[in-house]
């Protein structure tokens, strides 16, 4: 019997609160696990974004100056976690059981450890900022992407809680996503794929899960499909899951000298990657 995904089987009261979220305008942060959680989740919200250079006013209204905060009818919240949760269960991508949400929540708290040390690293410059994030890739970047990637083993592979997606994959595959992206200066491109390769599968296996209003808006598709790098990374995710892709060395030769279309290499790992089954 097949078991209806979050989004199927989640019917929204008759009233919804009215929801705004105001975060930066960017494709990744503390805001954006509770983006994609509402437009997975169907969930009506006004999507406030605000250029960086709007922030120093915009902090004015806030209680503690800081970013993401949450209307719901009217009343500001803070705090991303909290924000991520709630909407979290308005989508239907937070467990209903007490243990599986520990787990969820476990997750999370530790993915915030990590955002908060990286946070740390941000107003440093030249020596003093190439030491710190050295230390971080050498300490705490790769003891919490070992974990997360024995975490996902233990539970299964595929999800890190419930068995189903929840905001502690979304939440995972933002930081994942930010860490391949090649802009944090002194954090090597390839992390992920050293030290946790198989946290890649499942970084990739979720735009197969996912509704079209997702896509439209993620910048693998908009914006990162150029990044050589990350496309090499994520062909050397699908070769350790499926033998069929060892025979596709001319997709590579091209990657590396930059020939082959965007959008085709994008069909090209859309067939490749692993398809979701929630039966």
């Amino acid at each position: 019997m097949s078991r209806n995904t979050a989004c199927d089987r989640h019917i929204h009261p008759i009233t919804m609160p009215q929801l705004k979220l105001t975060y930066f305008d960017t494709h990744g942060g503390r805001g954006e696990p509770a983006r994609l959680a509402m437009r997975i989740g169907n969930v009506p919200f006004e999507d406030h974004r605000f250029a960086f250079s709007e922030f120093a006013e915009i902090r004015k209204s806030t209680p503690f100056g800081q970013v993401p905060t949450l209307h719901v009818d009217g009343a500001q919240v803070t705090q991303s976690d909290a924000i991520t949760r709630y909407v979290g269960k308005l989508a239907g991508l937070y467990p209903t059981d007490a243990y599986q949400a520990l787990l969820c929540d476990e997750v999370m708290d530790a993915l915030e450890d990590l955002n908060v040390r990286l946070g740390q690293t941000f107003g440093l410059q030249s020596d003093a900022l190439k030491e710190a994030r050295e230390a971080l890739v050498k300490g705490p970047m790769t003891l919490y992407l070992t974990w997360l990637q024995t975490n996902s083993e233990a539970r299964g592979g595929r999800y890190f809680a419930d068995q189903r997606l929840t905001i502690a994959d979304l939440k995972v595959f933002v930081m994942v996503r930010w860490l391949n992206s090649g802009r944090l200066d002194h954090v090597p491109g390839d992390l992920v794929a050293r030290v946790a390769p198989d946290l890649l599968a499942i970084w990739h296996s979720l735009p197969r899960r996912r509704p079209s209003s997702w896509v439209d808006a993620d910048p693998l598709v908009t914006h990162g499909a150029d990044d050589h790098l990350t496309l090499l990374t994520l062909i050397h995710a699908i070769r350790a899951t499926s033998t069929s892709a060892h025979k596709d060395h001319g997709l590579c030769g091209s990657l590396k000298g930059g020939s082959l279309p965007r959008l085709a290499i994008l069909r090209w790992l859309a067939c490749k990657l692993p398809v979701a089954n929630d039966s």
